[in-house]
């Protein structure tokens, strides 16, 4: 699990770095409800508003949270090659390798997209959140969405017969109107598939990517 954590950092995935972010959201997660509070009167206090009251609750407590944080954006490492949200993902994988069911429902839930069941899923949110809301940790991402737009309406612009490209979901779907007097629904086909492979061959991406190749003839007389 760790390697595919590291694997993020290869194939660009993060906002700063898969496993900066990792070690920012453990951190967050410690300061707030980790181990550097348990032994004082507040973490006590908090531990037994979440009705951790013995030493071995404790500890448990503990170690869900943390490696609730280390794993809840593993699917970043892995929906390059798999359909889907990296929250689903990811906790998709930790099932199919028994991981306990705390740790899944955090990591599927910490963004909503299933419900959380459990206290630890609540903090994993917001130590995540205090991460991203770190100064300059979305910049990156940013960048690299709006280079990522660039590539692909630059890929489908460079095709002939091309009138115009547009970049949508994010970076999922590539739509390009062609102009109908150069392009025939013939060479409309091939054109989807020569960018979709021109995609594939020079870019790193999530997922998959729609290519939409729009062909529109439009028929014009006036009444007079």
């Amino acid at each position: 699990m760790i390697s595919l954590l590291a694997k993020g950092i290869v194939i660009g995935r993060t906002d700063v770095t898969l496993l900066t972010h990792t070690q920012d959201v453990c951190k967050a997660s410690t300061s707030l409800f980790g181990s550097a509070i348990s032994s004082t009167r507040l973490g006590g206090k908090w531990l037994q508003f979440f009705r951790v009251d013995s030493e071995v609750d404790s500890k448990k407590f503990h170690w869900v949270l943390q490696a609730a944080c280390l794993l809840h954006d593993i699917g970043k490492a892995i929906d390059h090659e798999v359909e889907g949200t990296h929250a689903i993902i990811g906790a998709d994988f930790l099932k199919r390798y028994g991981v306990n069911e705390k740790v899944i429902n955090c990591v599927a839930g910490h963004h909503h997209e299933v419900e959380q069941k459990y206290v630890e899923a609540y903090i994993v949110e917001a130590a995540d959140a205090i991460s991203g809301a770190r100064p300059g940790a979305r910049r990156e991402s940013v960048e690299a969405y709006i280079k990522r737009v660039k590539t692909l309406e630059d890929i489908a612009n460079s095709q002939q017969g091309v009138e115009q490209s547009y970049a949508l979901q994010a970076g999922r779907e590539i739509r390009i109107l062609v102009r109908p007097e150069v392009i025939d629904d013939l060479a409309a086909l091939e054109l989807a598939k020569n960018v979709a492979r021109q995609i594939e061959e020079s870019m790193q991406y999530p997922g998959q990517i729609k290519v939409h190749v729009i062909r529109e003839t439009r028929a014009i007389d006036y009444a007079k």
